[in-house]
This record gives structure tokens, sequence and C-alpha cells, in this order.
């Protein structure tokens, strides 16, 4: 699992993400969670990258925690199992391999 953190003193804004989804060159989908909004375990079969966009939104891996908020990026291998919970105030994330890729499995 890679993480790159947002280094500059104020956070981008969402369009600002959204430009560095499309630099990236990968395709990308626009997602959302509530306040608080919990996603049991489940893992995906290809590589997964993710840009936190407005927000936050804390993973679990291995059961440690990964809290990204606007402007950070997190690459997951293939196979990783986690779980995640929005923060307070929701979050807006761009995922690719797109979600509609029916590449996630969740776990029992």
């Amino acid at each position: 699992m890679n993480i790159y953190m947002w280094d500059k003193p104020e956070r981008p804004t969402e369009a600002e993400v959204k430009q560095q989804v499309r630099d990236s060159g990968l395709e990308a989908m626009r997602w959302t969670g509530d306040a608080h909004q919990h996603w049991n375990g489940h893992h995906h079969s290809r590589e997964k990258t993710l840009w936190c966009a407005a927000g936050d939104i804390t993973f679990y891996v291995d059961d440690k925690p990964v809290h990204l908020q606007a402007g950070d990026k997190m690459v997951l291998p293939p196979e990783t199992i986690h779980t995640a919970d929005a923060g307070a105030n929701g979050v807006v994330c761009y995922e690719s391999p797109p979600v509609h890729d029916n590449t996630s499995t969740y776990i029992d």
C-alpha cells in the first residue's frame, strides 16, 4: 500500500483534485459517503487508486487506520482487505478503476 499525503498548507478544492485525477491518465469514478458511513470489509481483484477530494475518510488495513483528507491519495494492491469510515462531514472520493467494474468482493 502506498499513501501520498497532501503537502501544501491549504487543502485543495474538489476541482483541483479532479484535475490531478485527469493528469494521472487513469479512468476514475466519483463517489460520496455520508457522515460516519461505514463500509464493511472487502477487497478488489485489481489495484485500487483512490483520491480523497473533500471531507475525510479512514480506511482500516490489517486493523491499522489510514486517515485521508482532501488531496491525499492511496494505492491499494489487489486483494487487500479493507474497511472504511467516512468522517463527520462525509467524504467525496475518486476511485480507479471505476467502482462499476465489478472487481469488489465483500467479506461476510
